[in-house]
């Protein structure tokens, strides 16, 4: 099956017409209210991942994971819809149960890892240059780290964005108010989250900007019936139910320096508090990016985060670091464009959880190394 499935992938990139932004599925807006827009977009990725010294005696992992991100947007002067799916098959199934040499694997990712479902279905609203509003399932507006939300999921309701372009050194402001239940692939039924957020982007030179943004998010019902799946609190703290013990509204704090031209590059600072616990409730994120393979052959991005048990709810921040909460890690990514459509990434991590330790007091670095092979085509 796997083989086929490659060939499959590779034999898309080959035969359809595509300009690059090799990376994960992202679909862009309309410049303003005269815009008009016709596109379909094909992203996705063929994985290969191997885990070694796991936590607590789990034995290496290995496997393999194939994504397409097949998506369309269509809109004219002030109205847009989009559609996409999300088609996924691997050598694990997370949804049925599936174990490795006894140990459960459900829901460890934020995705059904064979399957296909409806990933994007909104429609957005331009009255006027500086008002947008979005319903359905959309992309995140706000540009949240990993810490906090992971791109692979997209908020399910309803959000506004106010966005000004004032002359001088302050290139932009916007303000966003988001609603949404029931964002997570697996069972949120009736999990509620907010989200207030303000954004301010400062010119530093010709090839340069500040990005400043606040955010204020908030979770409620995530305990009642209904509410979230016990088993996507992950490493939260939980009383023997299996029920939060804690209540969530975060404090998001996030600048980024960015710099274009012949040497384009990126600084990210990132600081969470979830100002409702007592304990274990911060969260930090760095990053630093070199390159872009829109405009450079290479691109590399070293990120180190430390994230405590509680600073977030774990069922919606990233999957990738193997932990959801409670962890402090390191990971370093070199990709280089294989094609007008494609890249190639090199992806190697070292983590371990905060809190626990082992039986003997240690906490090993677990090691995980990605290569992918991404596609991002438009016509």
């Amino acid at each position: 099956m796997r083989k086929p499935l490659l060939t499959t992938l590779m034999f898309v990139v080959a035969a359809v017409p595509a300009h690059a932004e090799a990376g994960k599925a992202q679909l862009k807006g309309p410049e303003g209210p005269q815009a008009s827009i016709y596109q379909f977009d094909l992203s996705g990725f063929a994985r290969e991942e191997w885990t070694t010294r796991q936590y607590f005696g789990s034995p290496d992992d290995k496997r393999w994971q194939l994504r397409l991100f097949p998506s369309i947007e269509i809109g004219r002067k002030w109205i847009f819809g989009g559609i996409g799916g999300d088609l996924a098959y691997g050598q694990r199934d997370n949804v049925n149960g599936t174990t490795l040499n006894g140990t459960s694997v459900e829901y460890a990712e934020n995705y059904h890892t064979r399957g296909a479902r409806l990933d994007l279905a909104y429609l957005r609203l331009i009255p006027m240059a500086w008002l947008r509003i979005e319903g359905g399932r959309f992309k995140m507006p706000v540009p949240l780290t990993e810490m906090l939300w992971d791109a692979d999921l997209k908020p399910q309701g309803g959000a506004i964005t106010l966005e000004f372009k004032p002359k001088g050194e302050l290139s932009r402001l916007a303000l966003t108010a988001l609603a949404a239940r029931g964002s997570h692939p697996f069972a949120d039924e009736k999990t509620n989250m907010v989200l207030f957020s303000a954004t301010a982007e400062i010119k530093g030179g010709p090839q340069s900007r500040l990005i400043l943004n606040g955010s204020y998010l908030q979770y409620t019902d995530y305990n009642t019936a209904n509410g979230l799946d016990h088993r996507l609190f992950r490493e939260n703290s939980r009383s023997f139910g299996g029920l939060a013990l804690g209540a969530f509204h975060i404090v998001d704090l996030q600048a980024r320096l960015r710099s274009g031209g012949q040497a384009p590059g990126e600084l990210v600072f990132d600081y969470c508090i979830n100002t409702q616990a007592q304990e274990a409730r911060q969260g930090l994120w760095l990053s630093v990016v070199l390159g872009a393979l829109q405009r450079t052959p290479a691109r590399f991005e070293y990120v180190y985060a430390r994230v405590d048990r509680d600073a977030t709810l774990g069922a919606y921040n990233s999957d990738d670091f193997l932990w959801h909460t409670d962890w402090v890690g390191h990971r370093g990514e070199m990709a280089v464009a294989t094609g007008r459509s494609s890249s190639l990434h090199l992806i190697g991590q070292l983590q371990h959880p905060r809190l626990a330790t082992q039986s003997d007091g240690t906490r090993p670095w677990v090691r995980r190394l990605r290569i992918e092979w991404r596609i991002h085509m438009s016509s």
